[in-house]
């Protein structure tokens, strides 16, 4: 994915300018794109991640900028960018003032790119951990829609008030090593509805299902978790596709939004 945005806006001439926005841990996307040659700012509200994505430039010999800031916030001029990327973060958004704010920075023939990474429900594997997350949450199912990002649900979502059109949608396997059982214990911790369902004795025999699942499959060396990758790329739409009302709207949005935006930069790195 990140050679083809390269090749793609690498023939306009000059440095091409990107975006990452919800930035997780190590900024991953941000950094490919800055090692490719593209101009990074990547925008996050945790300092934490945000460290982290330094620390990973400095690892990489990229150059990035990182700015302490919420996504849905005015901290990027106007048409200055030629790619806004949200790795699996979108959903954790509010997409009523996330997609004018990408459209407000794009210029025209800009591009939204959007992708997440689901658990592959082919996968014995996978379909073990499922097992086991409804063994121990009685209110969870595998096959509820929203624990996977399918593209008939995420489409009308992400071309809602005709700010951006589906140009491409991409689906691929892509699996992740991981150091062991206790590894994947903690990836499955830090999932939004086990710490919001499952505490204490409860959320400690998940886990330790969930080990021994892992033990189960991969003995005591790396365990390896099958994902699929669901990437949506995005045309900004021309201006005639939004009407004035909804202008008006994006107007008074970020009005209130530089108001209530209180951003610090931490710093450049340069290697």
């Amino acid at each position: 994915m990140w050679a083809k945005l390269a090749n793609l806006f690498g023939e306009q001439g000059q440095q091409p300018v990107a975006v990452d926005i919800a930035v997780g841990s190590e900024g991953r996307p941000g950094v490919e794109l800055a090692r490719r040659g593209f101009h990074v700012m990547s925008v996050g509200c945790g300092t934490a991640a945000l460290q982290e994505t330094l620390a990973c430039a400095v690892a990489n010999r990229a150059q990035l900028e990182v700015v302490s800031a919420h996504a849905e916030h005015d901290v990027v001029r106007p048409e200055s960018a030629d790619l806004v990327t949200c790795m699996h973060g979108m959903h954790l958004l509010n997409c009523e003032q996330v997609l004018p704010e990408a459209h407000r920075i794009l210029r025209q023939g800009g591009k939204l790119v959007v992708a997440w990474n689901d658990r592959d429900l082919s996968s014995p594997f996978i379909a073990g951990l499922e097992q086991a997350l409804e063994r121990h949450m009685p209110g969870y199912t595998h096959s509820d829609p929203s624990h996977q990002h399918y593209i008939h649900a995420w489409t009308p979502l992400l071309q809602h008030r005709g700010l951006f059109r589906l140009a491409e949608y991409h689906e691929h396997s892509n699996p992740v090593v991981l150091e062991g059982a206790e590894a994947l214990a903690e990836i499955v911790e830090c999932h939004g509805f086990v710490r919001h369902n499952l505490h204490g004795e409860q959320r400690q025999a998940l886990l330790s299902d969930v080990r021994a699942l892992a033990r189960q499959h991969y003995g005591s060396g790396p365990v390896l978790l099958p994902l699929l990758t669901r990437a949506f790329e995005l045309d900004k739409a021309s201006p005639t596709y939004v009407t004035l009302q909804e202008l008006l709207q994006r107007r008074q949005q970020a009005k209130r939004a530089r108001k209530q935006a209180s951003t610090k930069r931490l710093g450049v790195i340069n290697t």
